[in-house]
């Protein structure tokens, strides 16, 4: 099956983080997101949340944004692990098969998650 990019409406970056050191460093990598950058970023989660199995912050933004964040993101991650996925009409999809990884891949909590044709993963 081919993919068409103009499926991709917009990314998330989802900011892996433990309740230790690693907190105080996500919380500066999301202020300075906040600051430099066209993404909206939500506070920090001291929990998993959804498919996410460690505590994390998201970042969303528009694809014109990617080029310029993700390799900003490349550059500056600070040991954290990153998430990056597309966003399609495919939830499963868009985590699961097509997302990058920055450092290392953790593994995601998909059981449950709606496919673009309805069928529950």
């Amino acid at each position: 099956m081919t993919y068409d990019i103009e499926e991709i409406g917009s990314y998330h970056a989802h900011v892996y983080f433990q309740m230790d050191d690693s907190r105080l460093t996500a919380q500066s990598l999301a202020d300075e997101v906040t600051a430099n950058f066209a993404a909206r970023v939500t506070p920090l989660y001291d929990r998993p949340v959804g498919p996410h199995p460690w505590p994390m912050f998201e970042a969303a933004f528009a694809v014109e944004e990617f080029p310029v964040l993700v390799p900003w993101l490349m550059l500056n991650r600070r040991g954290l692990n990153i998430l990056i996925h597309p966003n399609t009409t495919d939830m499963f999809a868009d985590h699961a098969i097509h997302p990058i990884w920055l450092g290392n891949k953790l593994p995601l909590l998909t059981e449950g998650m709606p496919r673009s044709n309805g069928v529950i993963e």
